[in-house]
């Protein structure tokens, strides 16, 4: 996990090798694709905290790192092009998802409806 997510906490870091069994266990997924080297993705990291907290046993979250070699294809079937990216799952399904945030609005920008 990264340095700035607590290791112990509301939001579980993700690889490709659990992201499936995690999405399919939980009814309502939150899920941050982030880079450490992000300022944008660090800034969103407090937002986040603070939903997993609020929301939780409700809507289960977690972060995949983007740059970690193993979760290449993770992010190449999210078409992961920019960040902050988030994907929300609902009952293992995809539902949405999309890259950036608008600081001014506090909203998620580019978030579009994505079904498989």
């Amino acid at each position: 996990m990264y340095k700035w997510y607590p290791k112990e906490g509301p939001v579980t870091a993700l690889t490709t090798a659990s992201f499936q069994a995690f999405v399919e266990t939980h009814a309502r997924v939150f899920i941050h694709f982030a880079a450490a080297w992000n300022g944008y993705d660090r800034m969103l990291v407090v937002k986040v905290i603070d939903q997993a907290v609020a929301l939780q046993n409700k809507v289960w979250f977690a972060s995949v790192d983007i740059d970690a070699k193993e979760n290449f294809d993770l992010c190449v079937e999210h078409r992961v092009t920019n960040v902050p990216f988030i994907a929300i799952y609902t009952n293992g399904k995809l539902q949405e998802s999309g890259a950036g945030y608008d600081y001014a609005t506090n909203q998620l920008v580019r978030l579009t409806q994505k079904t498989h």
